[in-house]
């Protein structure tokens, strides 16, 4: 807190802070008073709300619903300034190819979100599926002990997992023999369009890498940059699931192109969703 008010003099428009967890200290309020700024608790701010009632007010579909930020991948750190209109429309589209795509998600589905919060994630309160929040560092561990049916992932976590098998594999020549012969058995049967993960070679190799992500994952997302083409491969026949890949923007509102089931080729991130215009 104390390094963010030394800051505020780059915000000169900044008027209120609103402290999340401990109380304000009388040093915070001090030095915010110097600077011009009102330093509020969260618990402080919600007995305000509970004594000034006010008529709801539903949004318009122009107003800002959230401004989301991203590190800036390709740029400077930014916020983006996305309207309810933005985030309805993506989700319905989302939501829309999805279905068409014959996925079901129910109230039974649980979806473990690890990265800072997403418009995607909304999804799955829409669904009103189970949302479990969990850090990037224990991410492995976590999955094996919420064991969710949905994820959303990024290439760095699942090239992870990915380095992580084929440095067991390499330890036994019978292990990298055994690996070799399942992954050509499951890619033969990709080519077909058969997507499972009860196959013989399931249950001798790949139950051991299904576990690893909780062992109930029956389909998998994976953004924000591009999958390499074996990583890809290796999770559709190790998973036995459906992995896609998609393509978005913070100003996009997350998703804009999503692949489709049926399509087994790799290297691309699907057609647009039905919102984009």
């Amino acid at each position: 807190m104390k390094a963010l008010l030394e800051q505020c003099d780059k915000c000169p428009k900044l008027k209120n802070i609103v402290k999340i967890g401990p109380a304000v200290t009388d040093e915070e309020k001090a030095l915010g008073e110097k600077v011009g700024i009102k330093v509020t608790c969260f618990k402080e701010l919600e007995e305000i709300g509970k004594n000034h009632r006010h008529e709801k007010k539903p949004p318009k579909p122009d107003d800002v619903a959230v401004v989301c930020y991203t590190s800036g991948t390709t740029g400077n750190p930014k916020g983006a300034m996305i309207t309810h209109k933005n985030a309805i429309a993506m989700l319905s589209g989302l939501v829309y190819l999805v279905e068409k795509c014959g996925i079901t998600v129910s109230e039974d589905d649980v979806h473990m979100s690890y990265l800072p919060w997403r418009i995607s994630d909304d999804i799955y309160i829409w669904w009103k599926s189970w949302i479990f929040g969990g850090n990037v560092r224990n991410i492995l561990d976590d999955l094996q002990t919420l064991k969710p049916t949905v994820f959303i992932s990024v290439p760095r976590v699942l090239n992870r997992v990915y380095d992580r098998v084929l440095k067991q594999v390499s330890s036994s020549s019978i292990k990298s023999f055994l690996f070799n012969m399942a992954m050509r058995s499951k890619k033969a049967e990709l080519e077909r369009n058969i997507v499972r993960n009860n196959s013989i070679w399931d249950y001798l190799v790949f139950r051991k890498i299904q576990n690893s992500l909780g062992g109930r994952v029956r389909f998998l997302i994976s953004g924000s940059a591009p999958l390499r083409d074996d990583v890809m491969v290796f999770l559709r026949c190790a998973l036995g699931c459906h992995v896609f890949e998609g393509y978005g923007q913070t100003e996009t509102t997350a998703a804009a192109t999503l692949q489709m089931i049926g399509d087994n080729t790799y290297g691309h991130v699907g057609p647009p969703l039905p919102c984009q215009t």
